[in-house]
């Protein structure tokens, strides 16, 4: 339905279109099951508005005007047919309760008018409220829909990180320094970069001090859940106090929290026993 033909369906609710306007609006709907609908919508909501009218009483002066027309007609004609007065006198009350009525009809014709600009204030609401539904409705799916396309993102990239955890040898590396437990190591530099998935490592050391001939680095794993520290095997310097070295811990180290190099007799010892020089992370 038209703009238009809404205008013409209020007027057509509050019976202020002529006969033939009716006719050709209500031809142009007839065929439009919605807009016929909305036709006796809008009749159903004039009739309630009419109930919410009150009557209007003619004025006084209407009254007035009916005598005093009856009385004038009196004094300037005679009446000397029944019929010929009969239609004087219809003449006379036609004018003056056609005067009244048209007094009545001027206030119902305000009251209609600002019942139909509320009717259009309401439709009109009604509509900005079913734009505005509409609108919501559209940005909703709008927001829907990003919502999904952000899940399918998440779920590929969560899938290549999968896949280059997997096919990437590095991305399970754990780096730690070792850092002087005193003084006199404080110069020496130690990393190590451990694989938990292999269980094997490489330490690098620099500037490390040089130990005396009946003894040796030996190097430690430390997991806080197995009872001791897991030898890891010998660390032998250069003459430039520098050491690379690759080890493997002689059992299993589920949860490597820590390394540790110490001082031992010649070729190492099965169990700690010396002091621990250099430790991290």
């Amino acid at each position: 339905m038209t703009e238009r033909q809404e205008e013409l369906a209020a007027l057509h609710a509050l019976r202020m279109l002529e006969p033939e306007e009716a006719r050709v609006f209500l031809g142009e709907i007839k065929y439009a099951p919605k807009s016929v609908e909305f036709v006796h919508e809008l009749e159903e909501v004039a009739a309630e508005l009419a109930e919410l009218v009150e009557p209007e009483e003619a004025p006084a002066e209407c009254r007035a005007a009916v005598f005093d027309g009856i009385a004038g007609r009196k004094r300037d004609q005679k009446v000397t047919q029944m019929k010929s007065g009969t239609r004087v006198l219809l003449g006379v009350l036609g004018w003056a309760a056609a005067a009244c009525i048209a007094v009545t009809a001027y206030g119902m014709w305000f009251k209609m008018r600002s019942a139909q600009q509320e009717l259009a204030a309401v439709l009109k609401t009604h509509d900005n409220s079913q734009r505005e539904a509409q609108t919501l409705r559209a940005e909703a799916d709008r927001l829907k829909q990003a919502l999904a396309s952000a899940e399918q993102k998440t779920v590929a990239l969560t899938q290549q990180i999968v896949q280059l955890q997997a096919t990437n040898p590095l991305a399970s590396l754990e780096a730690a320094a070792l850092k002087a437990q005193n003084n006199s190591w404080a110069d020496t530099g130690a990393v190590i970069v451990w694989d938990p998935v292999k269980q094997e490592g490489l330490l690098k050391m620099t500037k490390a001090r040089p130990v005396s001939a009946n003894k040796d680095y030996q190097l430690w794993v430390i997991d806080k859940e197995l009872p001791a520290p897991v030898n890891a095997g010998i660390v032998t310097l250069d003459e430039q106090g520098v050491a690379t070295i690759t080890f493997k811990p002689d059992a299993p180290v589920p949860h490597a929290a820590a390394f540790a190099l110490s001082i031992e007799a010649k070729g190492g010892v099965p169990k700690r026993e010396g002091p621990i020089v250099l430790m991290g992370p």
